[in-house]
């Protein structure tokens, strides 16, 4: 919804609290209004604020209709007689009767040209700054905006726009429902009397004195229901009162503060002054007066102390002198140095204080760099104060080595690079380094770099996977600090790698298919990913990671099956290469017959041995393996007397050529027929 004038919604927080609507017709859509009531005993007061401009206008047309209900002590209305309305339409009144309000009342004069002016100007509204708010808006709204406005500080105002309503046809004790609705609508909206009270007192305010201004501040959210401005008052003998503000000092607009200020020049120094508040009521009473609050206000100091001279010792010592005018020592408490890290940084005090005679001062244990002024306070805590001037000890120190540096490098080859802030008070900036080969750095900041962060950009079209980045930090004086340990970034790499290859195979019984690869030559290559075709689909049957030459046992083939095998590698960027030459062979068929003992053997490079296995065919009385290496004899190497199916063979030596023979006496006599293996390690 398009927001009008802040007093309207002010007005509607303060009304809505207690409006009811009812209606015959759930589904109606009629205009809203919001209610607020006060209850005086001998009168009852209504009044209600339309919703929008279109239900202002429409009760200015048609009028309103306001109905009283009598309630019984046990909550009911008895009789038709408990039922009162106006005998005529609630509507603003003609243009003639309201020459005379406008002519004494400001706020008559807006509504009267609200409704029936020609052109809406308010050139003579006090509160410039809502005028201002209302030039950019229509005129139909404005007139709404500013009626309503008006309305609310001047209840008779309020009456005379129609607005308002003052039931004297009842009873101190009686209790009563009124409801409100315009002249052609159902819609009723209900509110009920409760008994006559009298408003609370409004806070006593408090009050300080800041350069030349009385600022006084009170509960404003509290006491919204009862008051909707305040009227401030000012005394010089704690008697006599006047009134200060021209306009109700109000809110105009919904804020999370709970308390207002208002704030008026010192007119009169070194004398007592007594301040209050009177709040106003919707229904255009005011209030009793606040408890008083009194305060003497000394003269402002009116000189600044200058610094005259600045001296910096062999150890650092700091001597300042300054001027400030002996007649006004008087009216000085003290003085005192103020420092910060920074000029836009809080000044606080350093060290002592100084006494009000004094003019120079010295002062040690100062920061690498340091802002200073001084300040001349008075007895009440106003004070003057000095030019920022700034030190900066000798310092042949570099600052600490940049940490957390960290970055990332986009597919345009954009880079962001961020990092932790030093923590040295003489901090200047940062330098940073580029390398693309991690030996010759040079700097791509033309300026100091004084923030945390930094981008810059890598051709996409270099060979080079990685860039280098290093971090130099800089004081005040120039002192760079060791460079930073490099950050290493991958650049994006659009490149497939080169394919592996399957350079021979061979089938190793019911072990499987053992595939000898030679991995990718691509530096950045991860994984070499294995494929086998069954006839059916391609299915990746392994991966692995190893560089160079490698070999790969496929132990679930199918036997007497046509296969294929085909290779594909994955490099660091997920990039994947073509496919390797397809290799095409058909699987063994299964077949053992009764006493082939099927003798093989593997090697493992990775840990260094020899696995040996053969396949028993009834229960053994004695195993012997014998081993020959290299121009040695065979030889017994090891013996079982017991079921064992495995040896793992550790001790071998690189670049030999080893035999094994196995030998198997079984239980019942027979033994197998010897068998050998020969490899290479």
């Amino acid at each position: 919804m398009r927001r009008l004038f802040p007093s309207l919604y002010f007005l509607i927080l303060l009304f809505s609290p207690i409006s009811a609507q009812t209606s015959d017709d759930p589904s109606s859509d009629a205009p809203s209004l919001y209610l607020k009531i006060r209850n005086y005993g001998d009168s009852i007061a209504l009044r209600w604020v339309p919703r929008d401009y279109t239900t202002w206008q429409e009760g200015n047309r048609l009028g309103y209709i306001v109905e009283r209900i009598s309630i019984d002590s046990s909550g009911n209305n008895n009789t038709a007689e408990d039922v009162k309305k106006t005998e005529r339409l609630i509507r603003p009144r003609i243009k003639e009767e309201w020459k005379e309000l406008a002519g004494r009342n400001p706020m008559g004069a807006i509504v009267a040209q609200a409704l029936y002016g020609e052109n809406f100007v308010t050139g003579q509204m006090q509160a410039a700054n809502i005028s201002n708010l209302m030039e950019s808006f229509e005129e139909a709204q404005r007139r709404f905006a500013f009626a309503a406005y008006a309305s609310d500080r001047d209840y008779q105002v309020a009456m005379y726009a129609g607005l308002g309503f003052i039931d004297h046809d009842v009873h101190s004790e009686g209790s009563y429902i009124f409801s409100v609705r315009l002249a052609n609508s159902e819609n009723r909206h209900l509110v009920s009397a409760g008994r006559s009270q009298n408003y609370p007192r409004p806070p006593k305010p408090a009050l300080v004195v800041h350069r030349g201004l009385f600022l006084l501040n009170w509960n404003y959210e509290d006491y919204l229901p009862f008051y909707f401005g305040y009227d401030i008052e000012i005394s010089y003998d704690g008697s006599h009162f006047s009134k200060l503000n021209k306009v109700p000092v109000t809110r105009l607009d919904s804020t999370k503060e709970e308390s207002i200020t208002y704030s008026t020049p010192i007119e009169k120094f070194g004398i007592p002054v007594w301040f209050r508040i009177r709040g106003m009521g919707y229904f255009g009473e005011y209030s009793q007066p606040s408890q008083e609050i009194m305060i003497t206000p000394e003269l402002p100091l009116e000189a600044n102390p200058v610094i005259t001279e600045t001296k910096l010792d062999v150890q650092n010592s700091l001597t300042v002198s300054w001027e400030f005018p002996d007649s006004l020592n008087i009216r000085v408490q003290e003085f005192r140095l103020m420092r910060a890290n920074s000029p836009v940084e809080e000044f606080k005090q350093f060290g002592l204080s100084m006494t009000t005679s004094q003019r120079t001062a010295s002062f040690r244990d100062l920061e690498p760099v340091n802002y200073f002024k001084i300040q001349a306070v008075s007895s009440t805590g106003n004070f003057t104060e000095s030019e920022k001037f700034m030190i900066q000890l000798k310092d042949t120190i570099p600052p600490d080595i940049p940490r957390g540096l960290k970055g990332e490098v986009d597919s345009l080859g954009n880079v962001l690079i961020s990092w932790e802030r030093n923590t040295e008070n003489d901090l200047k900036g940062y330098h940073l380094l580029r390398s693309e080969d991690s030996i010759t750095y040079m700097r791509i900041n033309r300026s100091i770099l004084t923030d945390e962060k930094a981008s810059d950009h890598v051709s996409m079209k270099s060979f080079k996977p990685e860039v280098y980045y290093k971090l130099v930090a800089v004081d005040q004086r120039y002192n760079e600090s060791v460079a930073s340990p490099p950050l290493i970034l991958r650049v994006p790499d659009k490149i497939p790698p080169s394919s592996a290859a399957i350079i021979s195979y061979r089938q190793i019984g019911e072990k499987g298919i053992e595939l000898n690869i030679q991995g990718s030559s691509s530096g950045d290559a991860v994984q070499v990913l294995i494929h086998r075709n069954t006839g059916k689909n391609w299915e990746v049957i392994g991966k692995s990671g190893l560089k160079g030459a490698f070999r790969f046992i496929d132990s679930l083939v199918p036997p007497d099956t046509d296969l294929e095998y085909s290779l594909t590698v994955a490099d660091e960027s997920g990039n994947i290469s073509t496919r390797s030459p397809i290799l095409r062979l058909r699987s063994l068929p299964k077949f053992r017959s009764e006493g082939n003992e099927e003798f093989y053997a593997e090697t493992d490079r990775d840990v260094r041995l020899i696995k040996l296995k053969w396949k028993l065919v009834k229960t053994p009385a004695e195993i012997r393996l014998y081993r020959k290496v290299n121009a040695q004899d065979l030889s017994l190497y090891r013996k079982w007397n017991q079921w064992v199916e495995l040896f793992e063979d550790e001790l071998i030596y690189p670049n030999s050529e080893l035999t094994y023979r196995l030998d198997i006496l079984y239980a019942d006599g027979s033994k197998n027929t010897p068998q050998s293996i020969t490899l290479k390690y």
